[in-house]
């Protein structure tokens, strides 16, 4: 009796721990299956966007593989959390531990985070693209380089490469002169007032120069050369030309070194040391 008894609750016992032991497994095989899932949701997500890349590549240079990878990484922590959750792992541990180790590097990467998030609005309302002539600030050149972070244009003048945080470029006036077919350049020449000067010569002389040296104005016919202030030190030149937008850094050398020429030959000496701009 007492061992049909024992028999019975062993089977008993048995059968209980048996039945949650399929439980369990069931919840393991059940959180891996939705790993897997997010898996392969992550991986479609990443190579979408690196195609999307690979589209632009010709357009935009950018280290845009970094924000794939966020992306990866991102959706398989979700699938990682709720694949813990559904095996009854206590997460709220791990939530305190993601919460306050995100925090830390929350703060650490501050800045970091909204060069990161400027860089994306610049790519997503298309500021500019690779070899655009682009102006921000006193900064003139053309694109060479482009991440999350920094913008890098090469001026003409000096080939110089400067690096400009996204940060600056977002909350400035951003002139992109490639977007426009053809735009008004224009350039002011200040001239010494120790000079004994013809101006209507002088003026018909830069015109005549301009017309039959510089390749990049497009309207030969349409070149405007106005005075634009006197003082006792010196009278300001405005010379204005439309050139394409392409042409803008090359025109604004062209012009600066053909009328640089022409007022040396006349002996005609410039304010601010020399520089025109």
């Amino acid at each position: 009796m007492n061992n049909n008894y024992l028999n019975k609750y062993i089977s008993a016992k048995t059968k209980k721990v048996l039945e949650n032991n399929i439980y369990k497994y069931k919840k393991y095989i059940q959180s891996v299956i939705i790993f897997v899932i997010f898996y392969i949701i992550a991986k479609k997500v990443y190579n979408s966007i690196i195609a999307k890349i690979n589209e632009k590549q010709d357009k935009v240079k950018i280290s845009y593989d970094f924000f794939a990878s966020f992306i990866f990484y991102f959706i398989l922590l979700i699938g990682l959390f709720l694949s813990l959750l559904n095996a009854d792992v206590d997460t709220n541990s791990i939530l305190v531990i993601l919460g306050s180790s995100g925090l830390a590097i929350a703060l650490a990467l501050q800045n970091s985070i909204s060069q990161i998030i400027n860089g994306l609005m610049i790519l997503y309302f298309n500021y500019y693209e690779l070899n655009d002539t682009i102006q921000v600030g006193d900064y003139l050149g053309k694109v060479v380089g482009f991440s999350l972070l920094n913008t890098t244009i090469e001026t003409h003048e000096n080939n110089i490469n400067i690096i400009i945080p996204n940060n600056e470029i977002v909350s400035k006036v951003v002139y992109n002169f490639t977007k426009t077919p053809q735009i008004l350049n224009s350039i002011s020449v200040s001239i010494s007032s120790n000079n004994n000067i013809d101006f209507i010569k002088l003026i018909d002389n830069i015109k005549a120069i301009l017309r039959t040296k510089c390749k990049y104005i497009i309207d030969k016919n349409n070149i405007n050369v106005n005075i634009t202030d006197i003082a006792e030190s010196g009278t300001k030149l405005v010379i204005k030309f439309k050139v394409n937008s392409m042409d803008f850094i090359e025109s604004q050398y062209d012009v600066r070194l053909l009328v640089r020429n022409l007022l040396s030959q006349s002996h005609i000496k410039l304010l601010d040391n020399g520089y025109i701009q």
